[in-house]
């Protein structure tokens, strides 16, 4: 039997191939190695917040949980446009 040959044209999608698949993969892992640091920051970033809070409430310090609570005005429009507020009924 005779070894086969390869053409040009086989061996140039061959390679094309191959190259495909290693730019998948290092993409792949380019990818994970990115959420592995998004997932380690997201944590740290966890880990001061819970610090914080266990300082605050060690040291009785009050948590905003609102700033603007006391800033804005209380505004309640349907008092001002309620046109049957102080209606009587004249048949009573």
């Amino acid at each position: 039997m005779e070894p086969q040959k390869i053409s040009q044209k086989q061996l140039l999608v061959t390679g094309i191939a191959i190259i495909v698949i290693i730019i998948l993969a290092i993409s792949y892992w380019y990818v994970s190695q990115e959420q592995k640091e998004e997932a380690s920051q997201t944590a740290e970033n966890a880990n001061q917040a819970l610090e914080i809070f266990s300082e605050s409430v060690v040291t009785g310090e009050d948590i905003i949980s609102n700033p603007v609570q006391d800033k804005i005005p209380e505004l309640n429009p349907v008092e001002k446009t309620n046109p049957y507020k102080e209606y009587t009924n004249p048949f009573e």
